[in-house]
C-alpha cells in the first residue's frame, strides 16, 4: 500500500501539534532526538538501528540474567558472536589452566547491558 509523503507528513505534523498542545510546550531538540534513539531501541528485534536474530535476543536474555557464561553454556554461539560483532558482548578471562583450561567467559559490555535493559525489560505498548 503506497502513502504520499505530503500526507504522511501532514499527519504527522498534526499529532506533532496535538501532543505539544498538551505538555503545553514543544519538545526541545535533544527531547526529538532522544524520543527518536528510544523508538529504534525499543523496535522489536532492533538494537541501534540493526535487525538482530533470535538467537542474539536469546543470548542477549541470557547475559542479561547470568552475566558471566562459559561457551559451553551458550545458548547459542552464532548469536554470541553477533552480540560481539555489534559491541553488546565480549569473550574473555580464557583459563590457562586448571578445571576450567582453554574455556572462555561471554559477557556483556557495559553498551549491552544498557541495551538489554532497554529491550528485555521494556514492555511494548500499542501504537495506533
Amino acid at each position: 500500500m503506497s502513502h504520499k509523503p505530503e500526507a504522511m507528513r501532514a499527519k504527522l505534523r498534526a499529532k506533532i501539534a496535538e501532543q505539544d498542545a498538551a505538555r503545553g510546550r514543544p519538545l526541545t531538540d535533544a527531547e526529538k532526538i532522544a524520543n527518536l534513539e528510544a523508538a529504534l531501541d525499543f523496535a522489536p528485534g532492533f538494537i541501534m538501528g540493526k535487525q538482530m536474530s533470535h538467537f542474539a535476543v536469546a543470548v542477549l536474555g541470557q547475559l542479561k540474567r547470568t552475566a558471566e557464561v562459559f561457551d559451553g553454556d551458550l545458548v547459542c554461539k552464532s548469536g554470541r558472536d553477533e552480540l560481539v560483532s555489534m559491541g553488546l558482548a565480549k569473550r574473555d578471562r580464557k583459563f590457562a589452566s586448571g578445571q576450567y583450561k582453554g574455556c572462555q567467559i561471554n559477557e556483556l559490555t557495559h553498551a549491552g547491558r544498557e541495551q538489554a535493559a532497554r529491550l528485555i525489560d521494556h514492555e511494548p505498548t500499542t501504537r495506533n
